[in-house]
């Protein structure tokens, strides 16, 4: 098990080689899947991007018309020629 796990090694040692897996994209294979991790990242990733994507438009559509109203209202309401 220290072998499989790299624990037979420095922890420096073992710094390095997860650097430089990472730098290739090299993130190992999954423990509970037969698939590396990199397959399992290109199979979530579409549906990630697309919620990600559609959760910063709608909070840009429901915030923007939020702010307007809030200034429109607020100059409107505001007296002797100040905003409130």
């Amino acid at each position: 098990m220290e072998v499989q796990f790299g624990f037979d090694k420095p922890a420096h040692e073992r710094f390095a080689l997860m650097l430089w897996n990472y730098a290739r994209f090299d993130f190992g294979k999954s423990y509970f899947r037969d698939v590396t991790v990199l397959q399992l990242i290109k199979e979530k990733l579409p549906v990630s991007m697309s919620l990600g994507i559609t959760m910063t438009l709608l909070t840009y559509l429901i915030s923007i018309p939020l702010v307007s109203a809030r200034r429109w209202t607020t100059a409107r309401v505001s007296t002797c020629g100040h905003r409130a």
